[in-house]
């Protein structure tokens, strides 16, 4: 059977559509990226490289004694920061505490002693575990499942987030959630007896350590306006992309992916590419990548390990 011409979305690209289309168009058609990378999110990406450790361990070798399953896991967290380029030196890294890895030690040695038993009563069915399910025609929704695990009540999808602070505005941010309610859809397509998602939350404070399990269970007749909702987005990205045939660089202003202005700022942080909006109404005619950003394509995903898995959906 011939192969599909599949597209691949993944909630970054159409989120950053959604918060502002010129925000795509130089992420993810000119592939500009921040130089600057945020501490909050290394140091969640090193979490998330601990609890790979952390959980895989702990439910293949029950016998491991606790303070070994820390330093595994532990070694894990320091080699993804200092990966993204985040100081070997303890005592610069303190200049992130609480988002440090010496914190980090100390959160896993709790993180250890509160889960243990949970960690060795489930199976763990998937481990960072990437996925590609349908959304219509050629296109699909790709991503990365953080855990899949099966309890006696069914399969459930794990999701590890760091955060500051456990508000009900927090709590309340995962539902709905365009990233969690993807995860939900992919979840009910790939696994049987799905039963929801479980967001675990870290604590990331000076002063407190702390974990909190939060249930996201959602039925799909729910979990379908989500799909209504991205397929209309990514109908909106097309729709741009094929208006940047019929524009030139000698335009007044780029007629495709116009600017959503009410988002320069979010979350206390200026957008990256505020300053191009600023002053140019018209990037097709930068040549040039701007100062403080780099040419880097948003592509966290082989997609080409997703051909075969797409075959199977073309029947």
């Amino acid at each position: 059977m011939k192969e599909k011409r599949a597209i691949f979305w993944d909630n970054t690209r159409v989120s950053d559509y959604r918060t502002c289309p010129r925000k795509y168009y130089f992420r993810h058609v000119r592939n500009w990226a921040p130089v600057e990378k945020s501490p909050a999110l290394v140091f969640g990406l090193s979490w998330h490289s601990a609890m790979a450790t952390l959980w895989e361990l702990a439910s293949s070798h029950k016998e491991m004694d606790n303070e070994t399953l820390v330093a595994e896991s532990y070694k894990s967290f320091y080699k993804t920061w200092l990966d993204e380029g985040f100081p070997e030196n303890e005592v610069e890294a303190y200049s992130f505490y609480p988002r440090s890895p010496g914190r980090a030690l100390q959160m896993l040695k709790t993180y250890v002693e509160e889960k243990r038993i949970f960690l060795s009563n489930i199976e763990l069915l998937g481990n960072e575990e990437s996925f590609v399910v349908p959304l219509e025609e050629n296109n699909f929704y790709i991503g990365r499942f953080d855990k899949v695990y099966k309890r006696n009540e069914g399969v459930f999808i794990g999701e590890h987030k760091t955060t500051k602070s456990f508000s009900s505005t927090w709590i309340e941010s995962f539902t709905p959630n365009s990233q969690i309610d993807g995860y939900l859809y992919a979840g009910y397509i790939t696994y049987e007896n799905f039963r929801g998602l479980i967001v675990d939350g870290a604590l990331v404070q000076k002063n407190k350590i702390e974990f909190m399990d939060i249930p996201v269970l959602r039925q799909l007749s729910l979990v379908e306006e989500w799909l209504g909702n991205t397929r209309d987005w990514i109908n909106r990205i097309l729709f741009d992309i094929e208006l940047l045939y019929s524009v030139t660089d000698s335009d007044k202003y780029l007629q495709a992916f116009p600017m959503n202005t009410s988002n320069c700022v979010q979350y206390g942080r200026m957008c990256p590419y505020k300053d191009i909006c600023r002053f140019y109404s018209n990037p097709l005619a930068i040549t040039d990548v701007p100062i403080g950003l780099k040419e880097e394509k948003w592509q966290p995903f082989d997609e080409a390990k997703f051909r075969e898995e797409v075959i199977k959906y073309a029947n």
